[in-house]
């Protein structure tokens, strides 16, 4: 089955766990897509009274003007928040997130959150994990000199590119240096706090027991529900 098919039913399968009046976060990325035309769907058939935190413009401007949100400054504790994942390893439930460049904002959302449910397919299930550049998001200013520290730390990437081939800026304004590993991460924590350790660095890719659920869409079309049991 196409992957397309599966992210669609992941999505599906997700809003089961949604209930009406709850302060959802909405996360950014292929599979979030195809929740948030989901959730809009169910919202048309049955208003949902829900309101919503997006982590990203992108994803906001897919929600539209069809549900409240809630204040930025995330004054209030989050229900539950849905968001993908570009890697993750099911055994300790540490993921790659970035590849959209939302990471700094989804991990502020999901550490407000109650419940995070992680949406994925089965390629991006990995252990350890692997096959994906771990994004880190560094300040506009300096970021020459960023980098030149990051690399003088071992690590080896590049400066994302957007638009007619200029640096790619987030939503906060600051820029993606995305790191590529040769080899299977073996301990993404002692990578984190490396990096963290950086002047210039404001935040890494990597996530550490972040979900509570996380939805997998299997090669035969069957969702994987599997808990975290040690989650916060």
């Amino acid at each position: 089955m196409a992957h397309e098919e599966i992210k669609k039913r992941v999505a599906e399968k997700a809003l089961e766990l949604l209930k009406p009046g709850m302060k959802v976060g909405i996360g950014t990325g292929s599979t979030i897509f195809f929740f948030i035309e989901a959730l809009k769907k169910q919202n048309a058939l049955k208003k949902l009274e829900i309101l919503c935190i997006a982590t990203s413009a992108g994803s906001k401007k897919l929600l539209g003007d069809r549900f409240s949100f809630l204040d930025d400054s995330l004054i209030d504790t989050v229900d539950i928040t849905f968001d993908g994942a570009d890697r993750i390893d099911p055994k300790d439930f540490t993921m790659i997130k970035g590849g959209g460049g939302a990471l700094l904002r989804e991990k502020m959302v999901a550490l407000a959150s109650k419940k995070n449910v992680i949406l994925v397919d089965y390629t991006k299930v990995t252990s350890p994990l692997a096959g994906f550049p771990v994004a880190v998001e560094i300040v506009s200013f300096g970021f020459e000199e960023t980098i030149r520290r990051i690399k003088k730390a071992g690590y080896k990437g590049a400066l994302r590119k957007g638009e007619m081939e200029k640096p790619f800026l987030t939503d906060n304004q600051n820029m993606i240096f995305d790191i590529t590993f040769s080899l299977p991460i073996l301990d993404p924590k002692a990578d984190h706090i490396r990096l963290k350790e950086i002047t210039g660095v404001v935040e890494t890719g990597f996530f550490f027991n972040i979900p509570t659920d996380l939805l997998i869409g299997e090669k035969d079309a069957t969702i994987r529900h599997i808990r975290n049991k040690e989650s916060l």
